[in-house]
């Protein structure tokens, strides 16, 4: 199993026992390679040239790794069945030299989990900040755009603005809401994904605060309130108690709508459970909203039979609060959906572990659990310990280390749970993003010195886009990139 593991990305490899799965020489290269990608050139190799293949294996484990050639590369060639216990020894000192390096690979897969994570928060902050200028820009210049705008007398001018402003109201100014709220659930998603790993609080530039956005959108709504009196204020015939008939209704009900997706987006802190009953009970209320709608229909009707143009106490029409119904129900879903998301990922995930982990712990387990009885005898978790690379191939007969582990796992008990060796598996890997864990992984990466290499970082089964974020974001330092002064930056 442990060879199947290490040589499975290779081509032309395929292990299936101890005798002619061996023969070309590639597995053997394909396990060298695996651990140390500097000492062979696996893609210049064939299958066509099995004893230069051979003899390269035997030559690089012995000058390099210390493996005394206890083989002959022609005997294997040339015996339609090499001998099996030969094979087998062999394969178990390179075995005993590269189990080590499995912790190497631990460390590797979260190396690349925080890496995963920094690029992303990296990548939400950026846009951000990029959306936030953007939308201070637009605000700004439709203030500008109002401010400055000339006064209007006739009718028809006078009509033809208000028509021009109710366009903007159901257009422009819909999108500058709707992105306002889509970036306070933005801000709010990574100031979240910082707290649920324990992370500084993200500090965005002086001015591109949530709160530096609402600014913003009320000295528009400040020159907004003026360019509307100013029209209204030339418009004739108007028929005040309508207006304000009307108006009560709807700056009611949009004051209420408004509070709805206020309290959606307040922060409520780290208790998901309680912030997702909170957003349910939002959702129910508005989804009541639509209900109370026919009076305010009513009083616009008599309104518009009335040819009233615009309404001085109010911005709001029903198209508009029928759009900030919608629009609120938008917020709470996607909020509800964000919060189950996070409890989802919390509870599925057994304290960090991914869904690819466990499925990879649940096959090992099944592999080794030979009776089928779910549960993991003394041999069994022996066998599966020393195929996962936590403890040696003993031909001694030595058990000390075992039994330290099997009483500390077992708890008592005479076999091993699934679910107690999956805690076993999740205290060797550690979880979330401790700063402490995070440092070791790295340090382990490196072999204990204060720089990290490509090849280190290949050799601990990193990514290539992984790898990339590491040259590109790690101040070089020698031959390597100083991954403690990274992370120094990084949770200071």
């Amino acid at each position: 199993m442990w060879c199947q593991k290490k040589t499975e990305p290779y081509k032309n490899v395929k292990i299936d026992n101890f005798t002619t799965s061996w023969q070309d020489g590639l597995g053997l290269c394909a396990l060298i390679h695996r651990h140390r990608p500097d000492l062979i050139n696996y893609d210049e190799l064939t299958k066509d040239n099995a004893l230069a293949n051979l003899n390269l294996a035997f030559d690089v484990a012995e000058t390099h790794l210390n493996v005394p050639k206890i083989l002959d590369a022609v005997d294997i060639v040339d015996t339609p069945k090499p001998d099996e216990r030969s094979i087998m020894t062999y394969i178990a000192q390179l075995y005993n030299v590269f189990s080590s390096m499995d912790q190497v690979e631990v460390a590797g897969k979260k190396v690349g989990q925080f890496l995963n994570f920094i690029s992303q928060i990296q990548s939400m902050t950026n846009d951000y900040e990029k959306r936030v200028r953007a939308l201070h820009h637009e605000i700004d210049t439709k203030s500008n755009e109002f401010s400055h705008a000339h006064d209007v007398h006739s009718y028809p001018e006078v009509k033809a603005s208000l028509h021009a402003f109710r366009d903007y109201r159901k257009t422009k100014r819909r999108h500058l809401g709707q992105e306002k709220d889509d970036l306070a659930i933005l801000y709010s998603s990574i100031q979240n994904k910082l707290r649920n790993q324990k992370f500084p609080a993200y500090t965005p530039p002086q001015g591109l605060y949530p709160k530096d956005t609402e600014h913003h959108i009320k000295s528009l709504s400040e020159v907004e309130t003026k360019r509307r009196r100013q029209l209204n204020a030339n418009m004739n015939a108007i028929k005040a108690k309508l207006e304000k008939d009307f108006a009560d209704l709807a700056n009611a009900f949009y004051d209420k709508v408004q509070g709805i997706k206020h309290q959606s987006l307040e922060d409520t802190g780290s208790d998901l459970e309680a912030s997702l009953k909170k957003q349910n009970g939002l959702l129910a209320h508005a989804k009541a909203l639509p209900s109370e709608i026919a009076p305010i229909a009513k009083a616009e009707k008599l309104c518009d039979e009335a040819h009233i143009e615009s309404n001085e106490f109010t911005d709001h029409t029903v198209d508009d609060l029928e759009f900030e119904i919608d629009a609120v129900e938008k917020i709470i879903n996607r909020e509800i959906a964000s919060i189950s998301g996070q409890i989802a990922a919390s509870s599925s995930s057994q304290h960090g572990i991914s869904a690819e982990q466990m499925k990879d712990y649940k096959e090992t387990f099944n592999h080794f659990d030979v009776d089928g009885d779910n549960k993991l005898n003394r041999l069994e978790f022996k066998s599966c310990l020393s195929a996962l690379g936590l403890i040696g191939i003993d031909f001694e007969g030595g058990d000390a280390k075992f039994e330290r582990i099997f009483q500390d796992v077992a708890q008592g008990h005479p076999d091993i749970s699934f679910d107690s060796f999956v805690e076993y598996q999740t205290r060797l890997q550690g979880s979330g993003m401790d700063k402490d864990k995070i440092k070791e992984a790295f340090n382990t990466l490196a072999g204990g010195k204060p720089t990290l290499t490509v090849n280190e970082c290949t050799a601990a089964g990193l990514q290539k886009e992984e790898i990339e974020f590491i040259t590109l974001n790690l101040p070089q330092s020698g031959g390597g990139y100083d991954y403690q002064a990274f992370l120094n930056k990084q949770f200071q």
